[in-house]
């Protein structure tokens, strides 16, 4: 299988005409959209199979809740709750306290820390199903 890589005209907004004609050949689309579109852009990616980063929060939106209720949305494995971005060399951190987090997990440099960041996919993966260890079980009112 060969990769092209082209530069695009549009910027990449997801909702220019280029960019739907590479989502309608994509198999996957695996991104990180921007989290004020997020809704936006999880209704434009249709039946498409796809990994992309989300706020965590967006498990509450109601145009979120109700496809992860219905089993057609899920977390992916994040791993732990602390997420690490490289960022380009011309991007500038603006946000120092994510990076200091970052250089406590042992990233140096052009790095960030995210807490509030998770995968959303609809993508099967083994620990979908896994049972939940709980420590206790309760029959009644505490």
């Amino acid at each position: 299988m060969k990769t092209t890589l082209t530069k695009l005209v549009c910027e990449g907004d997801f909702r220019s005409d280029e960019v739907t004609k590479l989502r309608d050949e994509a198999d996957i689309i695996v991104t990180n959209p921007p989290f004020s579109m997020f809704r936006e852009f999880l209704a434009w990616i249709g039946d498409k199979k796809f990994l992309v980063l989300g706020n965590k929060n967006a498990i509450t939106y109601k145009e979120v809740f109700p496809l992860i209720k219905d089993n057609k949305v899920w977390l992916g494995f994040t791993g732990c709750t602390d997420m690490v971005f490289r960022l380009p060399p011309s991007q500038a951190i603006t946000a120092l306290h994510d990076q200091r987090k970052a250089e406590r997990l042992g990233y140096v440099g052009n790095y960030i820390c995210m807490r509030s960041c998770r995968w959303f996919t609809n993508l099967d993966h083994g620990r979908r199903h896994r049972a939940l260890p709980l420590a206790e079980t309760f029959d009644g009112y505490v």
